[in-house]
């Protein structure tokens, strides 16, 4: 029900309003079933091209988001931008309470804004032999499944945004 309120209020009115949703993500034992924010059915609602690289004219947004400056960042955009169109983040309460999730504060500063994919630094490009793509918290259980397992050969690449998604900045990480 609110997935559809959202979209026919912004497709109705042609209004670009600055809607931020911090929906509750009941999957991470934080809640009931019934408070998921259900991703897959804002993917659906969305006008995302699938064919080409969506510009300013989608009608929402999609994040989640893997560190404190995504997330300052995220907000900080939706204020500054030109354009509005509600922006839905996905980022799970636990990860608000993670102590792996982290940023510098050079992150925050000039000259740092939102990254919709985030590359892996802790790998050499020579020596990867697998990549994974993930988002959210996801990312954290990986990296510390590798780390356990020791493994040099794997690169964790972090997707940021949902909706919309420019797969041009995930080809120049991989």
């Amino acid at each position: 029900w609110y997935q559809r309120r959202v979209r026919e209020a912004v497709v109705s009115t042609q209004s670009t309003g600055g809607l931020v949703s911090l929906l509750p993500h009941g999957y991470d034992g934080n809640g009931p079933d019934h408070t998921s924010a259900r991703l897959e059915r804002w993917l659906q609602l969305s006008d995302s091209k699938e064919t080409s690289a969506d510009g300013d004219d989608i009608n929402v947004q999609v994040v989640n988001m893997t560190t404190p400056a995504q997330y300052f960042h995220a907000l900080r955009r939706q204020m500054i931008r030109p354009f509005r169109k509600p922006l839905i983040v996905m980022s799970p309460k636990a990860l608000l309470r993670s102590p792996d999730a982290v940023s510098t504060i050079g992150e925050f500063g000039p000259g740092s804004s939102f990254k919709r994919v985030i590359g892996d630094p802790t790998v050499q490009s020579n020596s990867v032999k697998r990549v994974l793509l993930c988002s959210g918290k996801h990312f954290y259980t990986l990296r510390n499944k590798r780390t356990e397992l020791n493994d040099s050969t794997t690169a964790i690449i972090r997707i940021e945004v949902s909706i919309s998604f420019d797969m041009t900045s995930a080809w120049r990480d991989l």
